[in-house]
């Protein structure tokens, strides 16, 4: 099948916001297709340029279109983490990264923005074959117009448009249990480290690194990180939420030290009082108390690395 088949399926060219009749959609879409051929005489030809021009506005969208755009979008700097860790030697993420990948997946791929930030960091020979399933049609198509405008080969990804749960693609039902991983995972609880923003929190090249070097080496640190064995995940119903195995609970002896030193909450409660909301003024954050009565977290920056 050719890779760029339906690649503009979704266009609606009888839309009346074109035009209330033919000859004015007509006319609008030749003015539009004229003004981008008149762009790009003065647009580079470079393949990166123009990939990444694609991605900027795929992530202007993405910031204009509030939580609903994790569906299509990795930010950058999740992304740079992902990433980073998947360009490690997975059997010893301490020896570096490594050389070359056979081939790299990912089961839900939105506009392939994670692939290609991986295939930048690998270089243009550095993986064998990328893979990457999407469920949305508008998405999947994206997903290709991002690889060619990046210069990938037809022959060097595969992008299915199917649903991961469904088990539709043919790759992932290889059922041989001698290729079956065993694997732990490293828990990493970053709720608490990030640089605030007015509309988004960053995470800055420190927040970054630390989460990678956890991973790397390995690290457990007392409220950010530890390693857990699969019995544990199996225990917990699979369950994979953070705070789960990684806890930066505030027990009630340290929140009555902070309000002793001056910081007031904006509601005084007690062990009972579950559902609470309070804001330390002092810490500058904005804290839920659980139902469980359990102290209060923010529910931040949080993650889960698979160790393959």
């Amino acid at each position: 099948m050719a890779i760029g088949r339906g690649l503009f399926s979704e266009i609606n060219l009888g839309s009346e916001k074109l035009g209330k009749k033919y000859e004015d959609r007509n006319a609008k879409l030749c003015t539009i297709i004229q003004k981008i051929a008149d762009g790009l005489r003065e647009f580079s030809s470079d393949v990166d340029a123009l990939g990444d021009a694609y991605i900027y506005l795929i992530g202007q969208f993405a910031a204009g279109s509030g939580k609903k755009a994790g569906e299509f979008f990795t930010p950058q700097q999740p992304s740079d983490i992902l990433a980073a860790i998947v360009s490690l030697d997975s059997q010893d993420p301490a020896s570096g990264q490594r050389s070359r990948l056979g081939s790299v997946l990912d089961f839900a791929c939105g506009s392939a923005t994670l692939l290609l930030n991986l295939r930048k960091r690998m270089g243009p020979k550095g993986i064998g074959k990328i893979l990457g399933q999407e469920k949305n049609i508008t998405t999947y198509n994206l997903a290709r117009m991002n690889m060619l405008l990046h210069g990938v080969k037809d022959s060097e990804f595969e992008i299915f448009h199917g649903d991961t749960l469904l088990n539709e693609w043919d790759i992932l039902r290889e059922q041989n249990p001698a290729k079956k991983p065993q694997f732990d995972a490293v828990v990493a609880n970053a709720s608490e480290h990030f640089v605030k923003g007015e509309r988004q929190n960053q995470l800055s090249d420190e927040h970054i690194a630390k989460i990678i070097d956890t991973y790397q080496f390995r690290k457990e640190e007392s409220r950010y990180s530890r390693r857990v064995g699969m019995a544990e995940i199996e225990k917990n119903d699979f369950n994979l939420n953070i705070s789960r195995y990684i806890s930066t609970a505030v027990g009630e002896e340290e929140i009555a030290r902070v309000e002793s030193r001056g910081v007031a909450a904006e509601k005084p409660y007690g062990a009972k009082s579950a559902g609470k909301r309070e804001f330390l003024g002092g810490c500058g954050h904005f804290r839920e108390r659980p139902n469980s009565g359990g102290g209060i977290r923010t529910p931040d920056t949080r993650i889960m690395i698979p160790l393959l």
